[in-house]
């Protein structure tokens, strides 16, 4: 009897240690900012490039410096868009953490946009995944660009952020590597 209880409070013991790690997730909190691609990186478009590794990509889509803010809930973006001049204030994005699905609405200089997201944990990263519906101008017709943003703590100080997108009107989809580092 004894063996068998003994081995029972170990099968117990490990499985709440592995559920207790799941729940230990980083915390992407801090101020980001994009570390520029070296020369020799520049020259051959590296996938780890600070901006994607290409002259003229999108890289992240969100700006040279980023401020994330985690709560256990939600995951608050802020950056700098507009020119200190435009007098806009930042723009800040919230994406709840349980997958719910928020819009964020835009005033963008052509009239207003919404873009429609959900953010989940896939294991110790966060995946955003955003649509954007926008009118063809050719043919008229609503046209859906969805990018995923893949966010990962390399290290403490050290975010990378793997973009992908669809291809909208005639692209090739594209994924992007973009390194920031914590100030």
């Amino acid at each position: 009897m004894r063996p068998r209880s003994t081995m029972s409070a170990a099968a117990l013991t490990v499985m709440l240690a592995g559920a207790a790690s799941g729940q230990n997730k980083p915390d992407f909190s801090g101020r980001w900012t994009i570390v520029p691609p070296t020369n020799a990186q520049a020259g051959r478009g590296a996938a780890g490039a600070g901006s994607g590794g290409r002259a003229g990509d999108m890289g992240s889509g969100w700006g040279s410096t980023i401020t994330l803010t985690q709560s256990a809930s939600a995951l608050t973006l802020e950056w700098v868009y507009y020119s200190t001049s435009d007098l806009q204030p930042p723009l800040v994005f919230v994406y709840p953490l349980d997958g719910s699905e928020r819009t964020h609405t835009l005033m963008m200089g052509r009239g207003f946009e919404k873009q429609v997201s959900r953010a989940v944990w896939d294991d110790t990263k966060i995946v955003i995944t955003t649509s954007q519906d926008f009118p063809n101008l050719v043919s008229g017709k609503t046209v859906t660009s969805v990018v995923t943003r893949t966010l990962t703590l390399e290290s403490p100080t050290s975010l990378v952020v793997e973009t992908n997108r669809n291809g909208v009107l005639g692209a090739q989809p594209s994924t992007t590597r973009t390194v920031y580092t914590k100030q």
